[in-house]
């Protein structure tokens, strides 16, 4: 079997047995209709769209009072001790973060303007508070990673001002004073995801910047491959894509990408080194990713 075939048998996978992605559904369908325009996605995500946000403006202001009453839970984050101080100290990062998300998501997917009903529930006030304080935080930046990077790309776009507020290179400088390789590949991956409006638009400002992301990316990985996940490294060949570049680690990411491929569950796995501790519904970030990385639009559109 060719790695176009197993690719294949992945993609197929997945989309026949869409119902067992459950909370993840969402996720994989909107990463395979941006990257791909897939036609499969496209009409998933139509149905998706009451339990994502609603069918009519009540139904949004409902959802976004449903996710600011939502309990806060460190369970299943990645350096979920150490990041729990950051969380404690902004309490409503993840609440903004998944409303945010879902601004953009709705005007990118559904074409719903979703500011108006945020704005009745959410000063921008507040919500510029605690882009400001973050931004004076640079340890909370390093340790929330992810969680932080997101929240400041998702509102830059909910802004939608003329002059950003985002500059990128001081998440660079963050990172290069930082020793944690894997906290530092999240952030940077997510600087330049951010930047494409996760996967919907090209890369135009701060090229320079986010060119410079991608070589200490390559850098830190090359430098700890064993320490980063496949999860970490298909999503960095993502990123060369996002960033137009080509990696001297495609090659090797590839060959370990169809080294995990496990036939019988048909899915990319991790491998701990001591056991799969995967499932196909947790595996599908990694898998989606894995896709977006080694597919080509034809390719796809084949299968």
């Amino acid at each position: 079997m060719n790695n176009i075939d197993i690719l294949r048998e992945v993609e197929t996978n997945y989309k026949d047995n869409f119902e067992r992605l459950e909370d993840k559904k969402f996720h994989f369908a909107a990463r395979l209709f941006l990257w791909f325009g897939d036609e499969f996605a496209k009409n998933k995500l139509a149905e998706l769209q009451a339990e994502y946000i609603g069918k009519n403006e009540q139904e949004y202001s409902e959802k976004i009072t449903e996710i600011l009453k939502e309990d806060s839970s460190n369970e299943g984050l990645l350096f979920k001790n150490e990041r729990a101080k950051f969380f404690n100290k902004y309490p409503l990062l993840k609440r903004y973060n998944k409303i945010l998300f879902r601004n953009l998501f709705c005007q990118i997917i559904y074409g719903i303007n979703l500011k108006p009903v945020i704005s009745k529930q959410i000063n921008k006030e507040d919500l510029i508070d605690l882009k400001n304080a973050l931004l004076h935080d640079s340890e909370a930046i390093a340790t929330l990673s992810t969680h932080a990077i997101n929240y400041f790309y998702t509102l830059d776009y909910y802004l939608n001002e003329e002059e950003s507020f985002l500059d990128p290179a001081l998440f660079l400088d963050i990172v290069k004073n930082k020793k944690n390789s894997i906290l530092k590949v999240y952030l940077l991956t997510h600087c330049i995801i951010g930047e494409s409006a996760f996967y919907s638009r090209a890369i135009k400002r701060n090229l320079a910047v986010y060119d410079k992301m991608f070589i200490e990316l390559e850098t830190i990985i090359a430098n700890d491959y064993a320490e980063i996940s496949l999860d970490n490294k298909v999503e960095f060949l993502v990123c060369a894509k996002l960033c137009q570049k080509k990696s001297i680690l495609k090659e090797k990411i590839l060959l370990d990408t169809v080294l995990s491929f496990d036939s019988n569950n048909k899915c990319f796995i991790e491998n701990s080194g001591k056991k799969l501790k995967d499932t196909f519904r947790k595996g599908e970030h990694r898998n989606v990713l894995a896709l977006m990385a080694f597919y080509s639009e034809k390719t796809s559109q084949e299968a």
